[in-house]
């Protein structure tokens, strides 16, 4: 199963006039039925027109109270019309936020716990004090089951597949990818980031030609990403320039969590907006390279060289520091932490460039942050516990327990479990991108952004 983190259903929504209008019909009826005498007709009369005149004031207040703009992130209390299509303002919110499970931080999560009370020294190079009844056979089989799970999420329904495969489909997503790139410039150009940023964007790290997307239905194929350019003699790369590869599944994932919100109604709307917001997102990483690019001393600006952040003189790192880890004061622990940073941005400015451009109003866009991060509210807390247990080994980093822990679990009996097992397992490797995924920037921590893209 590819990992989701890096997306009862009771509905609430906003109050509907037509719910205002049936309370009058059945006050009027009742008033109507006090008395049938003449005399009284008059004076039913005049309460119900000082009830319309009251009503009236009522829906005017409501009205200029809905048009009004939070200056924040400029998101409007008003129904509109988007460049794709209607959103409506009476939405129907699925109240419950669906908690994403993640096999294998459960599983180093569980394995810490159990070797903290065995005087495990913290040293990885030795073999694990731990074993599968340790574990628990029971708990190894649900995340196996977890695994299921989560491919049956993310196969693409028959009913929809015609919206991300096929000629028609590879054609309008590809339109709506570029489309999502160039509305992700002209917010930075809304935000004042500085032009060179823009520029080098457009020139150098990701032209619109450098996107490609990929129509498959697999739960497992390769993932949504921005990686180096391979050059002509197709053994160097560019670090300094990116292409993005974007795959229907992860799209999906995000049609999935937008769904939840209730607010776009067309299906064809959904696929585009879960595309965009999936866009947005990685063209946040395409900006953090921008950046590295226009801050690199001349002998480094080049190809072939690697982990270009290192050598220039200014990244963004350190404005999203509040949740790096000490990673046991390795080798890893900066890139890891450029990790965490880097996720964590595309993750916020994702959000606020995706109510930007649907000009989502509060409600919306608080509903859809609730869904995009809500459901990491257990994984964010999994999270903290297992920073909280490494840091009792002082040279201790709990990424690396990838490799140990999946030769502990491929002893499980069964051949065929025991490989998907060892998977899950190594896909702690990841943990530094999970902490970004799960810690999103928060809109209020984005103008320490803007300001280091302004200079």
């Amino acid at each position: 199963m590819r990992n989701t983190v890096g997306s009862s259903n009771e509905s609430i929504g906003l109050e509907k006039e037509s719910g205002q209008n049936d309370t009058f019909v059945q006050d009027s009826s009742q008033l109507k039925e006090i008395g049938n005498k003449g005399k009284k007709r008059s004076f039913l009369l005049l309460l119900i027109g000082l009830f319309l005149v009251f009503l009236f004031l009522q829906r005017g207040i409501n009205s200029f109270n809905k048009s009004r703009v939070s200056e924040g992130n400029k998101l409007t209390k008003e129904s509109f019309v988007s460049q794709n299509g209607s959103i409506g303002n009476n939405i129907e919110e699925k109240a419950e936020v669906e908690q994403v499970k993640v096999p294998e931080v459960d599983m180093l999560l569980s394995a810490l716990v159990y070797l903290s009370g065995t005087g495990w020294s913290g040293n990885i190079r030795e073999e694990l004090p731990i074993g599968i009844d340790n574990l628990g056979k029971g708990r190894l089989e649900e995340y196996l089951r977890w695994e299921e799970e989560g491919d049956a999420k993310l196969l693409i329904p028959n009913n929809e597949i015609g919206y991300f495969l096929g000629e028609r489909a590879q054609q309008n997503i590809t339109r709506v990818l570029k489309e999502a790139r160039r509305q992700f410039l002209d917010y930075l150009l809304e935000k004042q980031v500085n032009k060179i940023y823009i520029d080098e964007i457009e020139r150098e790290v990701l032209p619109p030609e450098r996107i490609f997307y990929y129509s498959k239905n697999d739960p497992n194929s390769d993932f949504t990403r921005t990686e180096a350019v391979i050059l002509e003699d197709k053994l160097t790369k560019d670090y300094r320039k990116l292409a993005m590869h974007v795959y229907p599944v992860d799209i999906y994932n995000r049609v999935r969590i937008l769904k939840r919100t209730g607010i776009w109604q067309e299906q064809e709307e959904l696929v585009e907006a879960a595309a965009k917001f999936l866009v947005f997102h990685e063209m946040t990483h395409v900006l953090q390279q921008a950046y590295v690019n226009k801050h690199l001393p001349a002998d480094k600006n080049k190809p072939s060289i690697k982990s270009l952040w290192r050598w220039a003189d200014k990244t963004l790192v350190g404005v999203s520091s509040k949740h790096f880890w000490d990673w046991g004061g390795g080798a890893m622990k900066d890139s890891n932490n450029k990790t965490i940073a880097d996720e964590s941005q595309a993750e916020g400015v994702a959000w606020l460039v995706l109510a930007s451009v649907y000009n989502l109003n509060e409600q919306q866009a608080s509903s859809v942050w609730k869904h995009a991060y809500g459901r990491l509210t257990k994984l964010r807390g999994q999270l903290e516990e297992i920073r909280k247990l490494s840091s009792s080994y002082p040279r201790f980093s709990p990424e690396d327990m990838a490799e140990p822990l999946a030769k502990v679990v491929e002893k499980y009996p069964d051949p065929s479990k025991a490989r998907k097992l060892g998977m899950i397992a190594r896909r702690i490797i990841s943990l530094p991108a999970y902490v970004g995924y799960a810690n999103p920037m928060q809109p209020e921590e984005s103008n320490l952004l803007w300001r280091a893209l302004r200079d």
